[in-house]
């Protein structure tokens, strides 16, 4: 099921500005070496970024930490596409909550983590923030989805 009307734009959006990235394997996908991680790297390595069953992402809700800068990055278009497609999906709180962190507390993780994200992937990232603020009635959603698009501004 595709979203209709701003959502779909968004949509479009997302898959215009990700479509080309390579796939990353490995580290590159989650560099920590635990069982979590690896069970992380099993369960995404197999997919498309754009085609990660839902089950999938249902079970790795909140997993974005544990992903790699070329992971975060590859992946993460995955996560908002589960939201467009369901914006009352559970993992959504998750979703925002890593969007709208706190970059000064450890520059060392984020610095990387942001700086892998083309203008292009960063303004797919803000229209995506923009749609969910404006379909929320929650205002702990609206005011973490304003955190996050200021995190993301500044990103650039």
């Amino acid at each position: 099921m595709q979203p209709e009307g701003r959502g779909g734009e968004v949509r479009d959006a997302i898959l215009r500005a990700f479509g080309s990235l390579e796939q990353p394997r490995g580290a590159e996908l989650a560099p920590h070496q635990c069982d979590e991680c690896d069970e992380l790297r099993n369960n995404l390595s197999s997919h498309r970024f754009d085609q990660v069953p839902d089950e999938v992402l249902d079970g790795e809700y909140s997993s974005l930490p544990l992903l790699g800068p070329l992971g975060l990055q590859y992946y993460l278009p995955a996560y908002m596409l589960r939201a467009l497609k369901q914006p009352a999906w559970f993992g959504v709180e998750n979703l925002l909550y890593h969007l709208n962190a706190d970059t000064s507390r450890k520059p060392e993780y984020w610095a990387p983590r942001l700086a892998v994200f083309t203008s292009q992937q960063r303004a797919a990232g803000l229209a995506f923030l923009a749609w969910l603020e404006s379909i929320s009635s929650d205002a702990t959603y609206i005011s973490e989805a304003i955190g996050a698009r200021e995190v993301w501004k500044q990103a650039a």
